[in-house]
């Protein structure tokens, strides 16, 4: 009976206080009606602590919006944004746009009040978004200020003022109106008598705004110019390449399809390789790159096309493979813990024994005679090579044998493949016409084989080289030469990515073979050791 009335107390005193938080809340709201601030804002907090015990929190959304109101009435409006951002973070999916919109108002009046005597001053809007972060109407006030920085500018009309202004002001929202102020003054030197007029037109904007963001797109219309008025090849693939990393808007189509028909001229009328692989780029069309190898001349419009297809160029003859002999060792794997240490018997000490185990690592060789189909330069190429291995492991033995017989299913769990990669990267010097030797040589592989003492059981581990790649990485001319040179190699002895693994397989072979006769002889001294001596300790031996 008392414990009935202790929770019949308790749920009483719960519900006068969500009682009295809700009747505090609507008092204080009805006081801000009647202009009572302070003692609106008394009413309000406190019913605030019982709401938070409640955690009623649609009511304490609203209690933080009448505090937020009473602030603002106050003129108090850094304290009001607090409240209000207390009320957006208490405030539920559903209401929390309405308080969003209540708090860009206040903003925005707040905002006004600030600069109300700012007029075209778009410092003192600047000041105000630096002095009130995180303002939701922050957008809106840079938008205004960006307009006023921009008729401050237009209405000098001065092209000094202009570049001064895209510099100042690089994130202006209006800054593409000023470039265009820019590019109608460009215009004039654009459409001069002749190119070399508008080429020194840019050269003296280049000098006059030396730290200008247009610099770029000046000297590209420079040479722009400059390519039309030389029509020299050289010109026209350093306009293209500067095109290519400082694009400008101001060129139109137009131009750069004038660009292209003269090329084409130039092209057809010098027989220039240089002139057809810059159409060839710009256009797609494979016969003007066929054109191109054709007229080839010298080590520069030679490098066009190495560039482009380096493999082509570099070959590699039929290489060697072969193995060199690594390091091997054997270990002796103590294993008795598993055992029961105190039985005896031969059996017993047989099946706790240590297991030998050989690791017999061979080194990956080959010899890889390198040709350059090159005719006007020497190059140094950087060249990656890649062997691939499929690693097997593999148990054998009498229990491994009785396992299978007994469960088939098993034969497939004790044994396991997968593929591994190792890389070579080489920087190599080639020159036209000369078979260059090389030898590559990557990190060891190892093969493993354990056995246990009695022989009941092995497992080995065995890598097998499967596939020799290569591929160019880069090519950089180090040398050039005025002949061209004849080619004496033929071309259907190059490698085609077939290569014969018989001679590193039967050296590999021969390694294991050599170390395995060792490992036998082991098992056999252990063997006789544990008869003679019991179980050892597990010492390490290396051979």
């Amino acid at each position: 009976m008392k414990c009935f009335l202790c929770l019949t107390s308790f749920l009483f005193v719960l519900l006068t206080l969500a009682g009295t938080g809700d009747r505090r809340l609507n008092k204080g709201l009805k006081l801000i009606e009647r202009n009572k601030l302070a003692r609106a804002e008394i009413k309000i907090n406190q019913a605030i602590i019982v709401l938070k015990k409640k955690k009623k929190h649609d009511k304490l959304t609203i209690a933080y919006l009448a505090l937020g109101d009473i602030a603002r009435l106050k003129k108090q409006f850094p304290q009001s944004f607090v409240y209000y951002d207390l009320a957006r973070a208490s405030a539920s999916p559903q209401i929390r746009g309405q308080v969003n919109e209540k708090l860009r108002k206040v903003e925005t009046e707040y905002w006004n009040i600030e600069t109300a005597f700012a007029g075209k001053n778009w410092s003192t809007h600047q000041r105000f978004l630096e002095q009130n972060p995180g303002l939701l109407i922050a957008d809106t006030i840079q938008k205004h200020i960006d307009s006023q920085q921009l008729q401050e500018i237009v209405q000098k009309d001065v092209l000094a003022e202009y570049i001064a202004f895209i510099k100042a002001f690089p994130n202006n929202r209006y800054k593409h109106r000023i470039k265009e102020k820019v590019y109608d003054y460009w215009r004039q030197g654009f459409d001069a008598e002749d190119h070399a007029s508008a080429y020194l037109f840019f050269k003296a904007f280049q000098k006059q705004f030396p730290n200008s963001s247009l610099w770029h797109e000046a000297k590209t219309c420079a040479l722009y110019h400059l390519a039309l008025g030389t029509q020299e090849p050289e010109i026209f693939k350093a306009f293209y390449q500067r095109l290519l990393e400082y694009p400008t808007p101001f060129l139109s189509r137009q131009g750069t399809d004038i660009l292209l028909q003269t090329l084409g001229q130039i092209a057809a009328r010098k027989n220039d390789a240089t002139a057809f692989y810059l159409l060839y780029e710009q256009t797609g069309k494979t016969h003007y790159r066929d054109l191109a190898h054709k007229y080839v001349k010298n080590a520069e419009e030679e490098a066009l096309f190495i560039l482009e297809q380096p493999e082509f160029f570099f070959k590699m003859l039929p290489p060697q493979a072969k193995a060199l002999e690594g390091q091997h060792y054997r270990a002796q794997d103590h294993v008795s813990q598993a055992f029961d240490h105190t039985s005896e018997g031969v059996g017993r000490a047989l099946i706790a024994a240590y297991s030998p185990r050989t690791i017999t690592s061979a080194i990956p060789v080959f010899d890889v005679p390198l040709f350059s189909k090159s005719k006007f330069g020497s190059y140094r190429v950087t060249i990656e090579f890649t062997l691939r291995l499929r690693a097997k492991q593999e148990t054998s033995g009498a229990l491994s044998k009785l396992a299978k017989m007994l469960d088939p299913a098993k034969a497939q769990e004790m044994t396991r493949t997968w593929f591994e990669r190792k890389t070579h990267i080489a920087e190599i010097d080639l020159s036209p016409g000369v078979v260059t030797p090389y030898q590559c040589t990557f990190e060891a592989i190892d093969a493993e084989d354990k056995q246990s003492l009695a022989g009941l059981i092995s497992l080995a581990t065995l890598r097998k080289p499967v596939a020799f790649t290569h591929r160019v990485v880069e090519a950089t001319l180090i040398s050039s030469h005025l002949k061209p040179m004849t080619n004496p190699v033929i071309t259907d002895q190059f490698f085609d990515k077939t290569v014969s693994f018989d001679g590193f397989s039967e050296d590999v072979s021969r390694f294991r073979d050599r170390v395995i006769d060792r490992l036998e002889e082991g098992v056999e001294e252990g063997l006789v050791n544990i008869l003679l001596y019991g179980q050892p300790e597990g010492p390490v031996r290396k051979q």
